[in-house]
């Protein structure tokens, strides 16, 4: 099961992953460019304002409805953030007609559904509808003004931002609220043809078929796509060089309405994931925080009971590591020297065989769990390419795991910078 990928035309990619497992096929199309903070409200309504209605079935209900009679097909969009690079991804799944009763060509009437999805979205004076416009930016405002009551999320966010000064992690994927209320059902709908007009395409299918058959129904289902003479081609954008280590701890503190407190500690990476030695990280960060028995859970949570929950979050694409921890106030230095404590610990090679066996066993575990799910697959996919790498095998990706030593961990470990803290608390312990 190794992933084709062709180029079909200037900016415009095809992987296909060919799989009798499933009874669905699944078909995305993934259109990138570089992440700009000045459009970023107005990109970000485009997949969710295209979900509202098309020419013909102008309700999401009509939608609905027409899906119904596809045996239940699903139809989405959502906007995605890897690093530098913005994602509009527009998705279809649908039941492979083999599974069909009286093997009706279900396959054609939802491509020609999903071309209209992509194609043809309900417009209105020559632009999106206003109504709809306006309904999902009060959605996207209410969604942003809930996060202040999801401690654990606002607060990695603030990290995040904080950790990312200097970059585009420093701005609100979605932008801020004051941007997401100026925006104008002629901005989001410009944003729309900019990313049918220029974006650069990364199209996934996964499901059954034969190639030849996958790629002209692609071709038939995009052909729109092939018009346009201004199509960007992707160019990776990664961190290429790690950060220069700190002279004084970055440290922000607030304060808001809660009982507890969040301790973030923030950290640039000594690789991102089109790096030779990312193995080696990957299997560092499941010692320290990826798996049930790693270092994080047993020792700082269990063992030491200094925190409600404690792991970390990677930002691959741009070298980042946030640990993200709820603790009682009163703990705040015991939790930070706690956790610097398990990467030093980690640096100085104290790991052991048995340590590094579990972590093993948990990656491997990850990839082949991963390859019974179409949507996990497909994310896999869209990040390497993303990373600028060609898709690999699953025993491939095994190997390199397995040549993975303790030595590589520890270097890994002694690699990383602790750049940033965060703080968030709010009154007296309870």
């Amino acid at each position: 099961m190794i992933p084709i990928r062709q180029t079909l035309g200037q900016g415009i990619d095809l992987t296909i992953v060919r799989d009798d497992r499933f009874k669905q096929n699944s078909l995305s199309v993934n259109f990138l460019s570089n992440f700009d903070p000045i459009c970023s409200s107005a990109a970000y309504l485009v997949p969710a304002v295209m979900q509202r209605g098309t020419s013909t079935y102008p309700t999401m209900a009509a939608i609905s409805r027409r899906l119904d009679y596809l045996y239940a097909a699903n139809i989405g969009g959502q906007h995605i953030r890897f690093g530098n690079t913005r994602v509009q991804k527009i998705n279809c799944s649908w039941l492979d007609d083999s599974f069909v009763p009286g093997q009706e060509n279900i396959s054609a009437q939802v491509m020609e559904f999903f071309a209209e999805y992509v194609f043809s979205p309900l417009l209105k004076e020559g632009t999106f509808s206003s109504e709809y416009v306006e309904s999902e930016k009060s959605n996207l405002v209410d969604a942003v003004l809930a996060e202040i009551n999801d401690k654990q999320t606002y607060a990695y966010h603030r990290t995040q931002r904080e950790l990312g000064r200097g970059t585009v992690l420093a701005h609100a994927e979605h932008g801020t609220i004051e941007q997401i209320k100026g925006v104008t059902a002629r901005d989001v709908y410009a944003q729309y043809r900019e990313m049918i007009d220029t974006h650069a395409v990364q199209v996934f299918y996964i499901g059954r078929g034969e190639t030849d058959e996958i790629v002209d129904m692609v071709k038939n289902m995009l052909a729109p796509l092939f018009e346009s003479k201004t199509r960007q081609i992707f160019v990776p954008c990664l961190r290429e060089v790690m950060p220069s280590p700190v002279e004084s701890l970055h440290v922000v503190e607030e304060e808001q309405v809660m009982s507890g407190a969040v301790l973030n500690l923030g950290l640039h990476c000594p690789v991102v994931m089109n790096s030779e030695d990312y193995a080696k990280f990957i299997l560092f960060n499941e010692i320290l925080s990826g798996s049930p028995t790693a270092r994080l859970f047993m020792n700082v949570r269990e063992k030491h009971s200094l925190c409600y929950y404690c792991y970390a979050v990677v930002e691959p694409m741009l070298g980042m590591m946030i640990i993200s921890s709820g603790i009682e106030a009163s703990k705040r230095e015991f939790a930070e020297r706690a956790i610097l404590a398990e990467i030093a610990d980690i640096a100085a090679g104290n790991v052991t065989d048995e340590e590094l066996k579990n972590a093993v066993l948990s990656l491997k575990n990850g990839l082949v769990t991963m390859t019974d799910s179409m949507r996990m697959m497909e994310w896999a996919l869209l990040r390497r390419f993303v990373a600028g790498l060609e898709p690999v095998s699953l025993d491939e990706s095994m190997k390199r795991i397995e040549a993975v030593t303790v030595a590589d961990i520890a270097d890994m470990a002694k690699r990383m910078q602790h750049d940033m803290t965060y703080f968030l608390r709010g009154g007296e312990d309870e």
